[in-house]
């Protein structure tokens, strides 16, 4: 289910640090000791990943560096992307500026490409839309659904917004992947 409702205020409550890019493949197969992903490169987001080895990853980075890395949750992922912004994208309200911004239908060749090649948000985060989608953590274990944010290298302009979100059970396809937070301890 795909949808972007009305906006509402919410809270974050402890500060908390995104990563800079979506989890590459390299990273993904340190950890995790194989690599699921259909459209095989290193620097390329680690793709086709589920929501369940998603937290898998962010428990086991967790255990090897001793931090508390997870998946962030929708609010923190929108406050991050928006980057101070309260425009339609994190680079404004012109949709002809998002290919220097991200990877989209129009301009990705039918993959995702490798992180950190288009320009970053205000935040120095890069890859917040497209690329792939980012699970994010709310839902639980239990849920039957659980949330993306960012859009994919195969969506087009409707798409992209700061507050686009998705929801989807299992069975992700190449267009499904996500990038940690960590919290500051």
């Amino acid at each position: 289910m795909m949808g972007d409702a009305p906006g509402r205020e919410v809270t974050i409550d402890k500060p908390f640090h995104l990563g800079k890019f979506q989890v590459t493949q390299a990273q993904y197969t340190l950890i995790m000791g194989k690599n699921p992903s259909k459209h095989a490169g290193r620097m390329n987001p680690a793709d086709s990943i589920d929501w369940a080895p998603a937290t898998e990853f962010a428990k086991k980075a967790s255990d090897k560096t001793k931090k508390t890395i997870r998946l962030p949750s929708e609010a923190e992922w929108e406050w991050a992307c928006r980057a101070g912004t309260t425009t339609k994208c994190y680079w404004g309200d012109d949709m002809s500026k998002m290919s220097a911004y991200c990877w989209w239908h129009d301009n990705c060749g039918g993959k995702p490409n490798p992180v950190g090649r288009k320009t970053p948000n205000a935040f120095g985060l890069y890859d917040m839309m497209g690329n792939v989608w980012q699970w994010c953590s709310d839902g639980g274990p239990d849920a039957k659904t659980h949330p993306c944010r960012g859009a994919t290298f195969g969506s087009k302009v409707p798409m992209f917004k700061s507050s686009t979100r998705m929801t989807i059970g299992d069975g992700a396809n190449d267009r499904f992947g996500f990038r940690v937070a960590m919290d500051v301890e």
